[in-house]
Protein backbone atom coordinates (compact mmCIF):
# COMPACT_ATOMS: atom_id res chain seq x y z
CA UNK A 1 0.00 0.00 0.00
CA UNK A 2 2.62 2.42 1.04
CA UNK A 3 4.51 1.41 -2.34
CA UNK A 4 1.42 2.77 -4.48
CA UNK A 5 1.23 6.09 -2.54
CA UNK A 6 4.67 6.57 -3.11
CA UNK A 7 4.47 6.01 -6.86
CA UNK A 8 1.60 8.09 -7.34
CA UNK A 9 2.94 10.91 -5.49
CA UNK A 10 6.47 10.93 -7.42
CA UNK A 11 4.29 10.43 -11.04
CA UNK A 12 1.43 12.96 -11.02
CA UNK A 13 4.71 15.57 -10.01
CA UNK A 14 6.52 14.24 -13.37
CA UNK A 15 2.78 14.19 -15.60
CA UNK A 16 2.08 17.60 -14.48
CA UNK A 17 5.86 18.80 -15.23
CA UNK A 18 5.63 17.01 -18.83
CA UNK A 19 2.16 18.33 -20.09
CA UNK A 20 3.49 22.24 -19.36
CA UNK A 21 6.54 21.93 -21.09
CA UNK A 22 4.45 20.40 -24.47
CA UNK A 23 2.49 23.27 -23.66
CA UNK A 24 4.94 25.93 -23.58
CA UNK A 25 6.43 24.57 -26.62
CA UNK A 26 3.39 24.70 -28.57
CA UNK A 27 3.29 27.52 -31.11
CA UNK A 28 0.08 30.41 -30.57
CA UNK A 29 -2.58 29.72 -33.48
CA UNK A 30 -4.23 32.27 -34.86
CA UNK A 31 -7.97 31.84 -34.37
CA UNK A 32 -10.44 33.29 -36.53
CA UNK A 33 -14.18 32.51 -35.77
CA UNK A 34 -14.41 28.89 -36.13
CA UNK A 35 -11.33 27.78 -37.60
CA UNK A 36 -7.41 28.71 -37.42
CA UNK A 37 -6.04 31.04 -39.99
CA UNK A 38 -3.28 29.19 -41.93
CA UNK A 39 -0.62 30.42 -44.44
CA UNK A 40 -1.91 30.56 -47.62
CA UNK A 41 -5.73 31.04 -46.64
CA UNK A 42 -7.07 33.86 -48.84
CA UNK A 43 -10.56 33.90 -46.81
CA UNK A 44 -13.45 31.50 -45.72
CA UNK A 45 -16.79 30.92 -46.09
CA UNK A 46 -19.10 30.56 -43.92
CA UNK A 47 -22.33 28.31 -44.94
CA UNK A 48 -25.80 29.95 -44.56
CA UNK A 49 -27.68 26.94 -46.00
CA UNK A 50 -26.71 23.17 -47.12
CA UNK A 51 -25.26 23.71 -50.18
CA UNK A 52 -22.95 20.54 -53.38
CA UNK A 53 -19.28 20.76 -53.38
CA UNK A 54 -17.99 20.31 -56.55
CA UNK A 55 -14.51 18.59 -58.06
CA UNK A 56 -12.46 20.06 -61.03
CA UNK A 57 -11.71 16.96 -63.47
CA UNK A 58 -10.04 18.18 -67.17
CA UNK A 59 -10.62 21.96 -66.56
CA UNK A 60 -14.70 21.65 -65.86
CA UNK A 61 -16.69 21.48 -62.33
CA UNK A 62 -18.04 17.79 -61.75
CA UNK A 63 -20.29 18.01 -58.62
CA UNK A 64 -19.20 15.59 -55.51
CA UNK A 65 -21.17 13.54 -53.62
CA UNK A 66 -20.65 15.96 -50.98
CA UNK A 67 -22.37 18.67 -49.06
CA UNK A 68 -22.12 21.41 -46.76
CA UNK A 69 -24.04 21.90 -43.86
CA UNK A 70 -25.52 25.38 -42.18
CA UNK A 71 -23.37 27.10 -40.02
CA UNK A 72 -19.97 25.13 -41.04
CA UNK A 73 -17.20 26.99 -41.52
CA UNK A 74 -14.40 26.31 -44.48
CA UNK A 75 -10.84 27.95 -45.20
CA UNK A 76 -10.64 29.38 -48.93
CA UNK A 77 -7.67 28.77 -50.58
CA UNK A 78 -7.69 29.91 -54.28
CA UNK A 79 -10.86 31.63 -56.27
CA UNK A 80 -11.38 30.26 -60.13
CA UNK A 81 -13.92 31.67 -62.66
CA UNK A 82 -15.80 35.09 -63.03
CA UNK A 83 -18.79 36.02 -62.78
CA UNK A 84 -19.67 32.53 -61.78
CA UNK A 85 -16.60 31.64 -59.79
CA UNK A 86 -15.47 28.59 -57.39
CA UNK A 87 -14.23 28.76 -53.96
CA UNK A 88 -11.39 26.40 -53.67
CA UNK A 89 -11.27 25.14 -50.05
CA UNK A 90 -8.60 22.72 -50.65
CA UNK A 91 -7.83 18.78 -51.39
CA UNK A 92 -9.15 19.33 -54.83
CA UNK A 93 -12.80 20.75 -53.58
CA UNK A 94 -14.95 23.43 -54.50
CA UNK A 95 -18.24 25.19 -54.21
CA UNK A 96 -19.59 27.41 -56.37
CA UNK A 97 -20.18 30.54 -55.80
CA UNK A 98 -23.75 31.92 -54.59
CA UNK A 99 -26.24 33.28 -51.66
CA UNK A 100 -25.69 29.95 -50.06
CA UNK A 101 -21.71 31.54 -48.59
CA UNK A 102 -21.09 34.15 -46.37
CA UNK A 103 -17.73 35.06 -48.03
CA UNK A 104 -14.75 36.91 -45.88
CA UNK A 105 -11.45 37.76 -45.74
CA UNK A 106 -9.16 37.93 -42.98
CA UNK A 107 -8.30 41.66 -41.13
CA UNK A 108 -4.94 43.31 -41.64
CA UNK A 109 -4.10 42.36 -38.10
CA UNK A 110 -4.94 38.53 -38.71
CA UNK A 111 -3.00 38.46 -41.40
CA UNK A 112 0.03 40.32 -39.68
CA UNK A 113 -0.30 37.71 -36.73
CA UNK A 114 0.01 35.37 -38.91
CA UNK A 115 2.89 36.59 -40.49
CA UNK A 116 4.64 36.95 -37.21
CA UNK A 117 4.19 33.32 -36.47
CA UNK A 118 5.15 32.25 -39.49
CA UNK A 119 8.48 34.32 -38.83
CA UNK A 120 8.62 32.75 -35.48
CA UNK A 121 8.72 29.23 -36.31
CA UNK A 122 11.61 30.37 -38.66
CA UNK A 123 13.52 32.71 -36.62
CA UNK A 124 12.97 31.82 -33.38
CA UNK A 125 10.93 34.59 -32.32
CA UNK A 126 8.75 34.55 -29.15
CA UNK A 127 4.95 35.81 -28.69
CA UNK A 128 3.49 37.15 -25.67
CA UNK A 129 -0.54 38.22 -26.19
CA UNK A 130 -2.04 40.70 -23.69
CA UNK A 131 -5.58 40.58 -24.05
CA UNK A 132 -7.62 43.30 -22.56
CA UNK A 133 -11.54 44.83 -22.27
CA UNK A 134 -11.62 48.29 -22.29
CA UNK A 135 -15.23 49.84 -20.84
CA UNK A 136 -16.66 50.02 -24.34
CA UNK A 137 -17.12 45.92 -24.26
CA UNK A 138 -14.59 45.04 -27.58
CA UNK A 139 -11.69 43.09 -26.43
CA UNK A 140 -8.77 44.77 -27.84
CA UNK A 141 -5.70 42.15 -28.06
CA UNK A 142 -1.96 43.67 -28.21
CA UNK A 143 0.58 41.11 -29.49
CA UNK A 144 4.17 41.51 -28.38
CA UNK A 145 6.85 40.13 -30.21
CA UNK A 146 10.47 39.69 -28.89
CA UNK A 147 12.84 39.49 -31.91
CA UNK A 148 16.45 38.43 -31.54
CA UNK A 149 18.65 41.01 -32.98
CA UNK A 150 23.14 40.80 -33.61
CA UNK A 151 23.96 42.18 -29.56
CA UNK A 152 21.80 38.97 -28.22
CA UNK A 153 18.97 41.71 -26.73
CA UNK A 154 15.25 41.64 -27.69
CA UNK A 155 13.46 44.74 -29.27
CA UNK A 156 9.76 44.33 -28.45
CA UNK A 157 7.49 45.16 -31.28
CA UNK A 158 3.48 45.68 -30.90
CA UNK A 159 1.08 44.67 -33.59
CA UNK A 160 -2.67 45.86 -32.75
CA UNK A 161 -5.50 46.54 -35.19
CA UNK A 162 -7.29 50.54 -34.99
CA UNK A 163 -10.40 51.61 -35.30
CA UNK A 164 -10.86 51.15 -39.06
CA UNK A 165 -9.32 47.49 -39.36
CA UNK A 166 -5.76 48.88 -40.23
CA UNK A 167 -3.00 47.60 -38.38
CA UNK A 168 -0.11 49.73 -35.77
CA UNK A 169 3.00 48.26 -35.67
CA UNK A 170 5.27 50.08 -33.44
CA UNK A 171 8.26 49.55 -31.14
Amino acid sequence: MKKQFLLSVLIVPIFLMSTITIAEATPTKVMWGKTELKIGQIGKITVLSTAPTYQMNEGTFKQSPRSLKKGDEYRVYSYKGKDVGYYGLGGGLFVKKSDAFKYETPSKAKLALLKMQELSLKEGITEKTNTTQPSNGTIDEEVELEIPVEDSETTPIYVTEDDYGGILIYK
